[in-house]
């Protein structure tokens, strides 16, 4: 994702919601009197309502005189709808050091300005295996360019884990079930450096001297991918040797950073 501030994104976001809550009001329930009833609720349930992907996808919308009712698919276990990022997730004892809050860290750490992460999240098995990758939308900063789906972690964030937690839910609708493990850039994990050198440190362009931690992880199932348009265009699972030769069904892509090293040194641990 781009330098924007939090507080920018969620303001895009939140228009981005309540245009895609208008349109599909509109295609969906037609009438004027339907439409002032729906957009009468408060934002979190129109979020509920109209803005979510499956597996928690809108069936039928009924509105009688008294009470209006969204009748939903629930998670058959838990018997209930999520509507924002996984506070329950789970994860390997060696990214400990990781699950502190944004201050903590850069009180310990001040040759950071500013923390992002990164989530590396893939389907298959075995030499199947791909990987999800989001393109950049085409106004945002280095359009068009292929990224792991992540981003900046704010102070309102428990942890730095739960900033991913966030970023994963965000750009891609999915909810992190289980962190299995920190992935470097590449570089010789013997030598004995800590977790926090095992991230990829980088100048932002206002001058931000900012560190990624990039995690294989886990998601809760179904897969099922739902982006802000804010933010990317379009995503697609890749091979490892896609990956390699940077070409996925004939055409380039080209990735941002050094998000293709952290890819294939990723793929190298869940392939082993």
């Amino acid at each position: 994702m781009g330098m924007l501030s939090p507080q920018v994104r969620r303001s895009r976001r939140q228009e981005a919601l309540t245009h895609q809550a208008e349109t599909r009001g509109k295609q969906s329930f037609g009438t004027s009197e339907s439409l002032e009833r729906l957009f009468s609720l408060n934002t979190t349930t129109q979020r509920n309502i109209l803005s979510r992907s499956p597996p928690y996808s809108i069936l039928q919308l009924i509105v009688p005189p008294s009470l209006c009712i969204a009748l939903m698919e629930t998670d058959h276990k838990s018997n209930s709808i999520q509507s924002g990022p996984s506070s329950t997730f789970t994860a390997d004892k060696s990214v400990t050091d990781l699950n502190v809050s944004l201050k903590e860290f850069l009180s310990s750490q001040p040759q950071f300005d500013s923390v992002s992460v990164g989530a590396l999240v893939f389907d298959g098995s075995g030499a199947a295996k791909r990987i999800l990758l989001v393109q950049r939308s085409e106004h945002d900063s280095n359009p068009s360019y292929w990224e792991i789906p992540g981003g900046s972690c704010d102070d309102a964030d428990h942890t730095l884990l739960h900033s991913l937690s966030r970023e994963l839910w965000e750009e891609t609708g999915l909810h992190l079930r289980h962190i299995s493990q920190l992935v470097g850039t590449g570089r010789d994990s013997s030598l004995g450096r800590s977790v926090v050198d095992t991230g990829a440190f980088f100048l932002s362009r206002s001058g931000l001297r900012m560190v990624k931690y990039s995690f294989v992880v886990d998601v809760q199932e179904p897969i099922r991918i739902r982006l802000d348009p804010n933010e990317h265009q379009t995503y697609l699972w890749a091979s490892r040797e896609e990956c390699v030769e940077a070409r996925v069904a004939g055409s380039s892509i080209k990735f941002i950073n050094h998000q293709q090293e952290t890819i294939l040194e990723a793929f190298k641990l869940v392939c082993n």
